[in-house]
């Protein structure tokens, strides 16, 4: 049986190295390539209302990386 760590936060099997593992996104996982920051966003969120964050978090989430696309619009492509 492989061992659980807790690290900031986020529980996953530990690698034989002693830290925790970590998925790389891979398109089988999910991740969408040549997603737009707005389509991110929204699943970033549904995760996190998954995850039980409350609805102002949910807010500042999105008011935060709107004004920091309006700010750097390039910066999701880069």
């Amino acid at each position: 049986m492989r061992k659980t760590t807790i690290m900031r936060g986020k529980i996953g099997p530990e690698k034989r190295d002693g830290g925790p593992s970590v998925p790389s996104p891979k398109p089988e996982h999910g991740f969408v390539t040549g997603a737009s920051w707005e389509k991110a966003l929204s699943m970033f969120l549904l995760v996190k209302k998954a995850q039980g964050a409350r609805e102002r978090t949910i807010i500042d989430y999105r008011k935060v990386v709107g004004l920091f696309f309006k700010r750097f619009p390039d910066a999701f492509n880069s």
